[in-house]
């Protein structure tokens, strides 16, 4: 029954799922029987329930930036009083972090030691400053700083969001070449370190 909730909002996690749209698609794919008088039914319907809040409390589900999740948090937050809480660091966790509290019903202060959100993650404009030589003269181009590589696939969080935010991700295939912060190229027996 989860997996089958968790696979429902992936197909379209711009939106946001309802435990009557995720008992519904159950019932298509056969999971639950469509007796509706029966034990069981109602057994199952408990069990959906169950998987659907505990996916959407702790962010499995129904998480994101899209404007139908964003609208379904914000009314979330008028209906439920929650506590006041700080989130110490606006890295990518500490924002997840917030964004989930909220949809809690909490009030949220993001207290971030640096000038600008993102914590690890960070794009820089690769110029005369921060050139890479490769003997053949300068490239130019842009450097990902943090975190730019997403593991995992369509389950990554990051790519959920990367999704709702309409934002273009490339897969890596063959043979990539990686440099380090010196502009030297990285064997492939030094990623790791």
């Amino acid at each position: 029954v989860r997996n089958e909730i968790l696979f429902t909002w992936k197909r379209d996690p711009c939106s946001w799922l309802s435990e009557e749209q995720a008992a519904s698609a159950l019932e298509e794919s056969k999971r639950i029987s469509p007796k509706i008088t029966s034990e069981d039914y109602i057994r199952d319907l408990n069990l959906v329930h169950c998987a659907w809040q505990f996916l959407t409390t702790f962010g499995f589900i129904n998480f994101g930036l899209s404007a139908d999740i964003r609208c379904a948090v914000k009314s979330k937050e008028d209906s439920v009083g929650g506590g006041a809480v700080i989130v110490i660091g606006a890295g990518l966790s500490g924002l997840a972090t917030a964004h989930q509290l909220m949809s809690l019903g909490h009030r949220v202060v993001i207290l971030e030691g640096r000038k600008r959100a993102g914590g690890r993650v960070r794009t820089i404009p690769l110029g005369p400053k921060h050139s890479l030589t490769n003997g053949n003269g300068e490239i130019s181009g842009i450097g990902d700083l943090g975190g730019s590589v997403l593991y995992g696939g369509h389950h990554h969080p990051l790519y959920i969001l990367a999704k709702q935010l309409n934002r273009r991700l490339i897969e890596l295939e063959g043979n990539i070449t990686l440099y380090d912060s010196e502009g030297k190229e990285i064997s492939g027996s030094d990623f790791d370190t």
